[in-house]
């Protein structure tokens, strides 16, 4: 059975929130709904940094320091360790940039063209034009021109 194109965006409202600015509950590096909880300097380090004062170094424990942060920016960090947190949101911003800059290319579908086709190709195609909505959104945030 085909879906309308109503049908269709109602099943697609969840991720309408992705798109959304809330300030309150964004990803600190790109501006997505905030899935996970970014420690800015990673809990492993404070933890070596406690052993070693244990052992009697003289070493200053950082403070814990949690922020929001989607997961795909939260991956990418993974791993890594920077001198300062511009440095590592100029980072994940360059990474978002480069996985998805050929979406600022995109011409989108009209819903009058979407309407023409059938089955799953509607589907498909609707689906794929709100995500990329979506991340055209996200580029710009970052500062991307189209």
């Amino acid at each position: 059975m085909d879906k309308t194109i109503k049908e269709l965006k109602k099943t697609f409202d969840f991720l309408n929130k992705y798109a959304k600015n809330d300030e309150n509950n964004a990803c600190i590096y790109c501006g997505l709904i905030a899935t996970d909880k970014e420690h800015l300097i990673p809990r492993s380090w404070i933890e070596e940094t406690k052993r070693l004062k244990a052992l009697g170094f003289n070493v200053e424990i950082p403070k814990e320091v949690i922020v929001p942060a989607c997961r795909e920016c939260n991956m990418i960090a993974t791993g890594n360790f920077f001198k300062g947190f511009k440095e590592k949101k100029e980072f994940i911003q360059e990474k978002i940039i480069k996985r998805y800059k050929r979406f600022a290319k995109i011409s989108f579908w009209t819903e009058e063209e979407i309407n023409e086709l059938e089955g799953r190709l509607r589907e498909e195609v609707f689906y794929f034009n709100e995500i990329a909505k979506i991340i055209q959104k996200r580029l710009k945030k970052l500062g991307m021109k189209f």
